[in-house]
């Protein structure tokens, strides 16, 4: 929806709040690690931005950050003690501010060449990369954990998990026009999964077991993270499908591009 958000409980459907900005749409949303809190980054007049907490039950803002110039993709977490917002840009840097007073509190340079970045959604850990391998690396100290280099010549980085143990990683098959996905545990850097999908994006479930993506005529695909087995194949889209998110009781929330969204459940058990 232009120039605004909205905050939907998925047990009734219904609508609980909804915010408008001046001009430019949210650039991304993350909810607080306890629930109590939603950061947006929000831009004005899509030359500046600006990150917002508001309160998750009321959608009341809470504190921002300053306004500055930039624009493009970008992404925002909460740390785990949700004390702290870390926030990527499209300059290649991290920006720390505090969740309560917005004030900054440190920036780092991921330095040039990186084609995208993903932020794990506890705040912990960014994983980017080039056209032929990717670099993960922690931020509370910022250090390099992997370099992946893998058989293709093309690779997009898909998906950190939500707590960083585990990348999904897209490599493109010239040969039949296809993608696999392959997931590799950040701990040790094992290969944990391989399956083939279409489309974007493809997202991880909050516990990390599954991932869920595209598969063809429109369908949503569930597969294990522990060994890429398909555990569930969902009919019900006519559109292509555009977003996709997980909720922590592992209902998965669908939505295409003719506006219809579509709450799934992952079997018990798989």
């Amino acid at each position: 929806i232009p120039n605004e958000f909205v905050a939907i409980d998925l047990a009734t459907g219904e609508e609980k709040w909804k915010i408008r900005e001046a001009a430019g749409t949210p650039n991304d949303l993350a909810y607080s690690h306890d629930g109590q809190s939603v950061a947006a980054i929000v831009s004005p007049d899509y030359e500046r931005f600006q990150i917002k907490v508001y309160d998750a039950a009321t959608g009341k803002e809470r504190s921002a950050t300053p306004l500055v110039e930039g624009s493009g993709t970008m992404q925002v977490a909460f740390s785990p003690d949700d004390e702290t917002l870390v926030h990527h840009s499209n300059d290649q840097k991290i920006n720390l501010y505090d969740a309560v007073s917005g004030r900054q509190r440190e920036a780092v340079s991921l330095g040039r060449g990186w084609s995208s970045l993903e932020l794990s959604d506890d705040g912990n850990t960014i994983a980017s990369e080039t056209s032929r391998f990717a670099l993960v690396q922690s931020i509370e100290p910022f250090r390099e954990l992997h370099q992946f280099r893998e058989w293709s010549e093309h690779l997009w980085l898909q998906e950190l998990s939500a707590d960083g143990r585990f990348i999904a990683l897209k490599y493109s098959r010239p040969e039949d026009r296809s993608s696999v996905i392959v997931v590799r545990d950040l701990k040790t850097g094992a290969k944990l999964g391989r399956f083939r999908t279409e489309g974007h994006p493809e997202v991880f479930s909050p516990d990390g077991r599954y991932v869920v993506g595209q598969i063809p005529t429109n369908r949503v695909g569930v597969w294990r993270v522990a060994d890429g087995l398909r555990v569930a194949a969902w009919y019900g889209h006519t559109a292509n499908i555009i977003a996709l998110g997980v909720t922590p009781d592992n209902k998965v929330v669908s939505g295409d591009n003719d506006g219809f969204v579509r709450v799934w459940t992952i079997p018990e058990g798989e």
